[in-house]
This record gives structure tokens, C-alpha cells and sequence, in this order.
């Protein structure tokens, strides 16, 4: 069984598929079902496809099929679609060794009957023209309906053979089987005397097959004699005299009863599935819609909180210097808690603002061109105040030669910086390294520079540096020692260069140390564009 789009199409195979075909999921998906089919037989396929798209209704259809090794193999097609659903599905049946058995069949009965007494027919010729004597015309016909009768009693395929009037002849062990009718002996036995519930159309089907016609059913119930609805799939040629004239019937069935209800159990999952896939959708659609409104409040809150925050802060300090000025140590004291404090919430304040900003698609790049030493200089010198008060060293290397970059220069700047500070606080009486090199020549593609920041700290856990840059998860802040910072910097460096088509991420060192890596292109695009997620 596959299921397919409107095109035909591959989306679905079953195991089925990929044994009698040989194909894989991955090597079968996507492709067309008629680029499978043999170039001789397109014509039919294609024909069942529009009289599927046309009428809406169950289609069918025998065609050769190309297995993955290059052989073909016949496959009986029944094609359907759901009402009200943009898939087709199609349920084949491998015939290749019944279309095997059929072609011996005809060899063989044509062999049997030209030796048979038929309406006109030249009695006691060989099969290369030849006269034989009595005995040998009679051996001939006995040694060939004795091996006709061996092949069809023989093969996996539910075959009977019948007279004009309707009588068993020759029928297979399969037959029996399928229709519960072993131990009884049906030749010489008419039709319908042992099918006497066979429908009218059914029965117009096999007067038509006796007057020339080929008839085939891709599916038709059955109702048996207890009530019982089966599902056969069917198939009845004509068989001639060797003076052409139709001698009976050959009729192949098989039950596809269990096909026919897997089938429907396809399309409930196939139509549950795609309506679920619409509540996701939709679902989808509406978190969304709520993610976005979530980041346009806190981007709109935290601009109105720093307003009054700023006012706070700045009123503070004048009161403290004033404070100061009248020798009220007692009052500068306080006022210098308060203004720290307020510090650190203005920079949370900004962190949640930025990441606001990145979640909401709404954050600007604004690139120029600038000295990368300078840069990592400046940053440098801004830290080296708090690395001296934990007792750290910093060391610089790669700045000669480090050349130019066209990015944002802002956000370099505050990714550096904050990488370098979160060092200098995780780190006692250690060694911080800052390391800028040339990315052009490794494995990666394009011009690209790597600015590291090693310490030898014990910041990070080796086991949560995956959350590292995760805002909302809870090991994220479990995953370094206790700072006074906002919980958000390693998460808006990670989109920051991503923004500016890079990445970031952490590792351990030296057993203690960590390490954070960023690599960001050298020459950014020449313009202002949104970020998104």
C-alpha cells in the first residue's frame, strides 16, 4: 500500500511495498508512482489516474511496475481517493506469478486442445504439423491434460477452468481452499450448482466472457450462502478450440477481504492524522499569534519601566553625592545600596528588552566596518578593573593582523563583553585568555573569525552546558555558580550571533576551566535586515 498526493506523488509506502519492490522509504519518497511503471504500460496507468481525478470514484488497473534491482513485476492496482482530501491511496496486488501460471496455462491448454476432438478441429496432427497415428494422438492428449491438470491443480492462484456451459473442468488446490470446497470433486459439476447465490452481473459478466470479452473486477463483494460479505478481486478470459472458436472460460479470483478493510483502516488513520495535523496547525498558528503579543507586552513594559527606573537611579546619585558633601556617611551608605541596585535591575531591565526584541523578529542590524583589535582592545581595558579584583590575569592574543569586520559593531562589542565579564567572575586568582583568529582555511566555508575566551575557572557544569544558552530552562542558571547577573546574557549572545550569522557554545578545559567559542562571518551583508527565529 502507498498513499500519494494529487500528483501521484510518493508520501507513504508500507513494509509490503518496500519487500515486493525493493525500494527503501528514503529512496521511494517523493518520486512519481508512474516513473515506475513499465514505459509500454504508462498508457494504462495514466488513463486509470484520470478516471480516478475525473469521477472520483475507485479506479483499477494491470501494469508492470520496475522493482529497485531493474526487474518488473505485474502489479494490480486498485486507486481510490477520499472524499474531501487531497491524497490518493493505492492498494496493489503482485499477480506476476499468476501472469506466469496464465501464460503456461494457455501454452498448455493450447497444446491439449489441438489434439482434442474440437468443433472443426484437425484431429490427430502434432503440434509442427505432423500426422500421428491413433496411439500417438492418444498418448499426446493424455500426457498433455495430464500435465495441464498437474499445473493448475498445483498453483498459488485460485483458478478454475470451465466448459461453455458453465462446467468445472480443471480447478486449482487454492480454489478449493478459498472457497471451502475441498474433498469435493467439481469437475464435470456446473457453476452455478455450486454457486447458486452468483449475482445477475456476475453472471452477465461471464455470458459476456463467453462471447469473447475480458472481464476484471479490481474489488466486488460477495455474499455467501450463510450471509457472509467477502471481497474478491477477479479476473475471467475466454479459451478457444484451435479453430478459434471459445471453448469456456478461465476464471482467477482472490480474496481480498483483508486488503479491502487494511485499506479502510488506512484512510480512518489517513483522515484522522490529517486532521490532527489541522488542530496543529492551528494550534501552532495561535501560539504564534500569543508569542508574538507576549513580546510585544514585555518589550512595551520594559521600556515603560525604564523611564521611572533611569529617573530612580539618577535621583539617587545626586542624593548621594549630596549626602556625601554633608558628611551623612550613615545616609551615603544606603543610597549607594540603592543606586547599586537599582543598576542591576536597569540591566535586567535592558536583558529582557533584548530578548524580547530577538523573539519578536524586531531586532536591527546596522553594520560597519571596524578594527577588530581595537574592539577586543576596548573591551579588554573596560574589564580590567573586575578581573584585578578577583585576582585574575588577562592575556590577548591574535590581534596582530586581526584586520577589519563589517558586522554590527554594537553587538560584537556586548557579546565580547559579556563572555569576558562572565569569566571574570567565575574565575579566583586564575587565568583568563582571549584568543581572535582567522577561521578561513579550517573545515568550515567563508571568511569567518573565531573569538575565544578561555579561563581557569570551575564555572560551568559539564553536564548542563546545553542549557547554557536556554532562557527558559531551569538548569540554565543551575549551570554556572550564582551570579548577580540577570540569568539572560548567554542566551542573547547565542542569538546575537546567530543574528549575525554565526554561533556560539561552551566546553570544559583543562578539567576546571570552560571555554566559550564564537564565530562570526568577517563581512556581514551590506544592510539593515530583521532577525528571526
Amino acid at each position: 500500500m502507498c498513499l500519494a498526493d494529487t500528483g501521484a506523488r510518493i508520501l507513504r509506502i508500507n513494509s509490503a511495498f518496500e519487500q515486493v519492490l525493493g525500494y527503501s522509504t528514503e529512496a521511494i519518497v517523493q518520486r512519481r508512482l508512474a516513473e515506475l511503471v513499465h514505459e509500454d504500460d504508462r498508457e494504462v496507468f495514466d488513463r486509470g489516474l484520470e478516471r480516478l481525478r475525473a469521477e472520483r470514484a475507485p479506479a483499477s488497473c494491470l501494469v508492470r511496475v520496475r522493482c529497485e534491482d531493474g526487474a518488473h513485476r505485474w502489479l494490480s492496482w486498485c486507486l481510490s481517493v477520499a472524499a474531501g482530501r487531497d491524497f490518493i491511496y493505492g492498494l496493489a496486488r503482485d499477480v506476476t506469478e499468476e501472469k506466469r501460471w496464465e501464460a503456461m496455462l494457455r501454452r498448455q491448454a493450447r497444446s491439449a486442445f489441438q489434439i482434442a476432438a474440437g468443433p472443426g478441429g484437425r484431429v490427430g496432427e502434432g503440434s509442427f504439423g505432423a500426422p500421428l497415428t491413433g496411439r500417438q494422438a492418444e498418448r499426446a492428449l493424455h500426457q498433455s491434460q495430464w500435465l495441464l491438470r498437474l499445473l493448475v491443480e498445483h498453483t498459488s492462484a485460485a483458478v478454475a477452468m470451465l466448459d461453455s456451459r458453465m462446467r468445472f473442468m480443471l480447478v486449482s488446490r487454492r480454489f478449493l481452499t478459498d472457497y471451502g470446497l475441498h474433498g469435493r470433486d467439481l469437475i464435470g459439476v456446473g457453476y452455478y450448482d455450486v454457486f447458486p447465490e452468483t449475482t445477475r452481473d456476475l453472471r452477465a459478466a461471464y455470458e459476456r466472457c463467453l462471447e469473447g470479452k475480458v472481464e476484471r473486477r479490481a474489488e466486488e463483494p460477495f455474499r455467501r450462502r450463510d450471509g457472509r460479505i467477502e471481497w474478491l478481486r477477479w479476473e475471467v478470459h475466454p479459451w478457444r478450440h484451435t479453430n478459434g472458436e471459445i471453448g469456456g472460460i478461465i476464471l482467477f479470483t482472490e480474496h481480498i477481504t483483508e486488503q479491502k478493510t487494511a485499506r479502510e483502516r488506512l484512510k480512518l488513520a489517513a483522515a484522522e492524522l490529517a486532521g490532527k495535523n489541522e488542530q496543529l496547525v492551528e494550534a501552532l498558528d495561535k501560539a504564534e499569534a500569543a508569542n508574538k503579543a507576549k513580546n510585544t507586552f514585555m518589550a512595551s513594559m520594559t521600556y515603560e519601566v525604564r523611564t521611572p527606573l533611569n529617573a530612580i537611579i539618577g535621583y539617587t546619585e545626586l542624593l548621594e553625592e549630596d549626602a556625601r558633601d554633608g558628611e551623612q556617611h550613615e545616609v551615603a551608605a544606603d543610597l549607594a545600596k540603592i543606586l547599586e541596585a537599582g543598576k542591576r535591575l536597569l540591566e535586567l531591565t535592558d536583558d529582557v528588552l533584548d530578548l524580547a526584541h530577538l523573539e519578536a523578529g524586531t531586532a536591527q542590524l546596522a553594520p560597519i566596518t571596524f578594527e577588530l583589535a581595537e574592539l577586543v582592545t576596548e573591551v579588554v581595558d573596560s574589564v580590567i578593573p573586575l578581573a584585578e579584583s578577583r585576582g585574575n590575569e588577562i592575556v590577548v592574543r591574535g590581534l596582530e593582523g586581526a584586520g577589519t569586520m563589517h558586522a554590527d559593531q554594537t553587538k560584537v562589542r556586548q557579546c565580547m563583553l559579556t563572555l569576558l565579564a562572565n569569566a571574570c567572575k567565575f574565575t579566583q586568582r586564575g587565568l583568563i585568555t582571549v584568543v581572535v583568529e582567522d577561521e578561513w582555511g579550517r573545515e568550515r566555508e567563508g571568511d569567518r573569525v573565531r573569538f575565544v575566551v578561555e579561563d581557569s575557572g570551575g564555572g560551568v557544569d559539564p553536564e548542563r552546558v546545553a542549557a547554557l544558552f536556554d532562557p527558559y530552562n531551569p538548569d540554565s542558571k543551575a549551570a554556572v555558580v550564582p551570579s548577580d547577573g540577570s540569568g539572560f546574557d548567554l542566551a542573547i549572545i547565542r542569538r546575537f550571533a546567530e543574528l549575525l550569522g554565526g554561533e556560539v557554545f561552551a566546553e570544559r578545559v583543562r578539567g576546571e576551566g570552560s571555554r566559550f567559542t564564537m564565530v562570526l562571518p568577517r563581512y556581514a551583508e551590506r544592510r539593515s535586515f530583521a532577525a528571526s527565529r
